[in-house]
């Protein structure tokens, strides 16, 4: 596991040093999501309403619409698709897009899970296509309801005769239960371009509640139950 965590997280922080200047900005992304479940918990179904302020928070950036379902073919291994509408200043966009998602079984109190995601974005001028593999680290923490959690995900890019990665994310923040059916979800997102001559560099405070629609709406939790 060492051989996979440790070059994969390095690559990304060290690529955070490449560009020499960079647009730098401060951004909200804040959304919640709905979730239900079917065929006996196999099918998961999201409905997912996010705003995303940029410019220091003065303006919206775009806003989007996105659904999603994700079927569970073996116990630690889920395929997903899903649809994505926004609504930007300038221009809409459509996205469609593909998940392969992978829990690893871990000992002790950490979970891993890998997502693979390949998209396509299209607009009236413009497409593009990328591979986004995003890998997340939580850590359960004993007798309490926080779960801290670390991420990294780079933003492979196809379009035309280009190919490579464009843009990377890192992440942290941390998971909170605020009733057995609402998740807070805050953390910090570094969203890093690489191939502009000035690239962009967003800071990004992210806030987000998922209401799974499968649980009752109990305030009791207990934290011995982990996930």
């Amino acid at each position: 596991m060492k051989r996979i965590l440790i070059p994969f997280f390095a690559a990304l922080f060290v690529a955070q040093l490449l560009p020499a200047q960079a647009t730098k900005d401060f951004l909200l992304w804040k959304g919640i999501i709905l979730q239900k479940s079917f065929l006996d918990g196999k099918l998961q179904a999201s409905l997912n309403e996010e705003v995303r302020l940029r410019n220091n928070l003065s303006e919206v950036g775009n806003s989007y619409t996105d659904i999603s379902a994700h079927y569970s073919v073996l116990k630690r291994l889920s395929l997903g698709l899903g649809y994505r509408y926004a609504i930007r200043p300038d221009i809409n966009t459509h996205r469609v897009y593909s998940d392969l998602s992978w829990q690893p079984k871990l000992k002790g109190r950490f979970k891993l899970s890998l997502r693979t995601r390949f998209q396509h974005d299209r607009s009236p001028v413009d497409q593009d296509f990328h591979l986004r593999p995003r890998l997340n680290l939580f850590y359960n923490i004993k007798d309490s309801k926080l779960t801290p959690f670390v991420g990294a995900e780079p933003f492979f890019k196809f379009a035309g005769s280009f190919s490579g990665v464009d843009a990377f994310r890192l992440y942290a923040g941390v998971r909170y239960p605020v009733r057995k059916k609402v998740e807070l979800r805050v953390g910090y997102i570094l969203d890093q371009e690489l191939m502009d001559p000035t690239p962009d560099q967003n800071h990004v405070l992210s806030v987000r509640l998922t209401i799974d629609l499968d649980k009752s709406d109990d305030k009791e939790l207990d934290s011995e139950k982990g996930w």
